[in-house]
């Protein structure tokens, strides 16, 4: 209804503040009514084509995991507004959930894009959303002929590893060839001892699991079930690691511990939830509940 208000048949391109009116009033429709967003696939294919921005940059104000997959849907149906799409999925932070695969497939689609401005942002995008699965042929990009594109390749591959090699293909290739290494032969084992051992040993897994910079949702998996623990010191050392680790998936896990008794344990859970969400978070605040669901 709102879409067929703000449309005119004999007004082929509607006034830019119409179309920054009905954004305004779609994302509020969105904040007021989240199941809506269901509604926007449809709406999007059916919107005239200059409203089609207008309904990305509404759906891109909502937060939380559906509307990143709805964004990503859209990749590819409408000419002229995949470099918008890139941009506002780039914006929407690390992304973890059942559709991750979908939406990580439709970016990495983008890597063999001729246009290269298009490629870049599809770069930048995974690294954003946090696509370790994109590490390999972010390595191949390296040596892309178009400079923006290596540029945001390095780049990516900084946000995703923490790590620094510049512009150096054969450190990065050796990198990812040593962490694949150690996930096919190693990682259980150490895995097993984050989320099982205490004392000495549980430590000694701690520092070299943190050594390790690729699947950092897995690694924060393992850290996130000794939360629960009675020991206060391996809490404390799992809270850390996570905040390093930083990844949305030890979230809930984390929001629990701030129920703990002890102050420190709270304090370093909350440390860690702002390490991860990069918010200035209180322990009693809404935004604990927001990022927690």
């Amino acid at each position: 209804l709102l879409l067929r208000l703000s449309t005119s048949p004999g007004e082929p391109v509607p006034p830019l503040e119409l179309r920054a009116s009905f954004t305004q009033a779609m994302a509020a429709i969105l904040r007021r009514a989240p199941a809506a967003i269901e509604q926007a696939p449809g709406l999007f294919g059916d919107s005239p084509p200059a409203f089609t921005a207008s309904v990305v940059e509404a759906v891109a104000r909502c937060e939380g995991r559906r509307a990143t997959e709805i964004l990503a849907q859209f990749l590819g149906r409408v000419p002229g507004v995949d470099g918008l799409l890139l941009a506002r999925l780039g914006q929407r932070g690390r992304y973890s959930g059942r559709g991750e695969e979908f939406v990580f497939d439709a970016l990495r689609r983008y890597f063999q894009q001729n246009d290269p401005a298009l490629v870049a942002a599809a770069v930048r995008a995974s690294a954003e959303l946090g696509d370790d699965g994109a590490v390999e042929p972010l390595i191949e990009l390296l040596e892309h002929r178009d400079e923006r594109v290596r540029a945001s390749s390095f780049g990516a591959l900084t946000t995703l590893s923490g790590l620094d090699f510049g512009a150096d293909v054969a450190r990065w290739t050796s990198w990812y060839h040593a962490e694949m290494q150690w996930w096919e032969h190693e990682a259980d084992g150490r895995l097993v001892r984050i989320e099982r051992a205490h004392g000495r040993e549980y430590v000694r897994a701690a520092r070299e699991v943190l050594e390790h910079r690729l699947y950092r949702d897995r690694l924060a998996e393992s850290f996130a079930q000794a939360l629960a623990r009675s020991d206060a010191d391996e809490v404390l050392l799992a809270c850390r690691a996570l905040g390093e680790l930083r990844s949305a998936a030890a979230i809930p896990a984390l929001v629990e511990c701030l129920q703990r008794d002890d102050p420190r344990l709270r304090a370093a859970a909350l440390a860690a939830l702002r390490a991860i969400t990069g918010a200035e978070l209180e322990a009693e605040s809404e935004l604990l509940a927001r990022f927690a669901g």
